[in-house]
């Protein structure tokens, strides 16, 4: 990260991550000890989680404390049978509002879309509090079709998040 600070700056930041759970409690204290070093760079860095039981942890304090520097996400699929060692959507969501109140930008991640309903539940829960969304469709076999999806775009826009991000596999699904 030092020899490509700028870069790095330049690109948006750093994402805490898509490989895992950067709030996983056996690897927590590890992940938040990078973030706080990029934030003390001046790298802004973005969190992407299915957890809720960290906020209070000392490892992230630092880092939570540099509002300016950090994006807290939050995986919401509504569906917490799928999701059995996460914390529930409901703990997710309660976390999320915690953070916006304390002036931290956050977002929901609504990726995948299993059942529409479920994820514009997630929305409309969050939308008061969310900063942004990205949200795109389920791979594979689908128990939807373009037509829910196109409902549910329509549904979304009706209550009129702050900011969407689209993704390419909604556009595609829907063609």
């Amino acid at each position: 990260m030092d020899k490509s600070k700028d870069d790095i700056i330049k690109d948006g930041g750093l994402h805490f991550n898509f490989v895992s759970d950067p709030c996983l409690p056996q690897t927590l204290h590890l992940n938040w000890i990078c973030i706080s070093y990029a934030i003390s760079q001046g790298v802004p860095c973005q969190v992407l989680t299915k957890r809720a039981d960290w906020l209070k942890s000392p490892s992230v304090q630092y880092a939570l404390s540099q509002k300016n520097l950090i994006r807290v996400g939050f995986s919401l699929t509504g569906c917490n049978d799928l999701e059995p060692r996460a914390s529930t959507n409901e703990e997710r969501i309660n976390a999320m509002q915690i953070l916006h109140d304390a002036g931290i930008s956050t977002w929901a991640s609504i990726e995948p879309i299993i059942d529409p309903h479920r994820s514009l539940e997630m929305v409309t829960k969050t939308v008061s509090f969310c900063d942004h969304y990205k949200i795109g469709v389920l791979s594979g076999k689908k128990s939807y079709t373009p037509q829910d999806i196109r409902h549910f775009i329509k549904n979304v826009e009706s209550v009129h998040p702050k900011s969407v991000y689209w993704k390419r596999s909604i556009f595609e699904f829907i063609k």
